[in-house]
This record gives C-alpha cells, structure tokens and sequence, in this order.
C-alpha cells in the first residue's frame, strides 16, 4: 500500500513538472499567445537615396521591446533599442564610391516567447550620378510616407487611431470626412497623429478617403489613406416555424378545408 502512494504522488510530481515546463514558453497560456503582440514598420524600402548623404525615418508600431541592427556601417541608427511606438532616424553617410550601394536595417523582437524580424532595405547613389534635380516629384532627398494605408476595421461605437506619419517635409491632412477629427492637421517632419472617429448612428456602413499631401515645394507628393466604419448591428424581424406532426404531403390540402385539422384558435386574418 505505501508503495502505491508513493507511486502515486510520483505521478503527480511528474505531471506538475511537466505543465511548468510547458507553460515557461508562454504559449500554451491564455492571453499569452505570441499572436497577440505586435511589430511593424514602415517604409520598407528606401530607394536610391542622394550619394551625398541623408536622414530619412523608420515609423515602428509595437507593443513589445525591439532592437535596431544595421548591416552597414554607412547606415547608422540613432537608437539601438526601445519600447512601444516610436521612429527611427537613419543617418546616411556620403557615397564616395563610384557605384551604388545597398544595406539592411533589421527591427527585431526583443519580448521573450515572440519572435519577429522586420528587414528595410536602403540603397544609395554613386557619386558618379547625376545631380539630384530638386524639381523632380521623386527627389530621393525628400519623403513622406503615412501608415496604415487603410483603416477598414474601425467599429461602429467609435474611438481614436493613430496615424504614422515619416517625412522630412512639410505636411498637411486634407479632405477628412465630418466624422473623423484631428488636432493636428498640418506639420513637418516625423509625427503620430491621433485621428478621433465618431460613433456610427446610422445603420450602414461608411467610408471615405483623405490624404497627407506635401506643402514642401520642392517636393510633390500626396499619399491616399482609405477609411472604412462598420455600421451598428440591428435586429431583423423574429421568425416563428412550427411543425404540425401526423401530416404529409398526400394528406395536406394547401386551400386550407382538410377536414382532419382543427384551425381553433387561429384568427381567420392570421390564417393563410
């Protein structure tokens, strides 16, 4: 008999140590999942920036502690880590190479349990190109870029989202519909920008797009943003089936004058 108990608690101890070990990697816990947190930035690309050198910015989206690593030592991050939401500003040394160069800025997850790796890839004149033309819409010595490009989850009880904005220009918001406000509608350079949605009292959906556009005159550029918010969920009209047991369909007289079923009870203007 005390050899069974001790079997017992034995087993026991074993089942205790194993879901310890399981929940250590906090997958198997609620609330937990690795796919509950969040890590994104934006632009991924910088393309063809001036061979004499820039800052350009990085909006990061998170949730978690990340780090910033860079493949070159051309390209360097003013931050090697942070918290949250924030930007990174790139700093890009003159290219006194006859060629164009390319290097890669990594954002990576530092949250135990959630791994993910956003890779930006940056790549620079030679010092052999052309002059930049500072008339050129495209001029690689400016930008202005704006995330998320769509809104279209945004619930019909209303609430506030964030705009992230990269640039090293001036800027402003254009065209917002009545039913989303800012107070800031205009700046320059990198900025989040809370947007305030209204509560949807109508019972459709709507949607609508505005724009963050250059003020910067050197520098044409507009990006569209899409906005879409749901309508409120209303009720339909309640439908009542019955089943009349004993009939079929030899037996069933659609007018109505099968003798075999007693219609008391029904009023004749309910009755079809």
């Amino acid at each position: 008999m005390k050899k069974t108990v001790l079997q017992i608690f034995a087993c026991l101890f074993a089942l205790i140590l194993s879901v310890s070990c399981s929940d250590g990697n906090g997958s198997d816990l609620p609330g937990i999942s690795t796919s509950k947190h969040t890590l994104e930035a934006t632009p991924n690309e910088f393309k063809l920036l001036s061979a004499s050198g820039s800052t350009v910015s990085i909006a990061v989206y998170s949730d978690v502690l990340w780090g910033v690593e860079s493949s070159e030592d051309w390209i360097t991050p003013d931050l090697t880590s942070s918290y949250a939401n924030g930007f990174v500003k790139l700093t890009i040394a003159p290219n006194y190479n006859l060629f164009e160069r390319e290097g890669t800025v990594r954002i990576k997850s530092k949250q135990q349990g959630f791994s993910k790796t956003i890779e930006i890839t940056i790549s620079q004149k030679g010092a052999t190109d052309d002059p930049d033309n500072p008339d050129n819409p495209d001029n690689p010595n400016y930008y202005l870029n704006a995330t998320p490009l769509e809104m279209l989850g945004l619930p019909h009880t209303g609430g506030s989202v964030d705009l992230a904005i990269t640039s090293n220009v001036r800027w402003r918001i254009d065209d917002l519909p009545a039913w989303i406000s800012s107070a800031t509608l205009s700046g320059s350079g990198d900025a989040f920008v809370k947007l305030y949605v209204e509560a949807n009292e109508k019972n459709i959906e709507r949607s609508a797009t505005f724009s963050v556009t250059s003020t910067t005159a050197a520098f044409s550029r507009s990006v569209k943003i899409r906005v879409k918010q749901s309508a409120p969920t209303t009720g339909g009209e309640t439908v009542i089936t019955f089943e009349i047991i004993g009939f079929n369909d030899e037996n069933w007289d659609d007018s109505g004058s099968n003798s075999d079923f007693d219609k008391t009870g029904f009023p004749e203007n309910n009755w079809d």
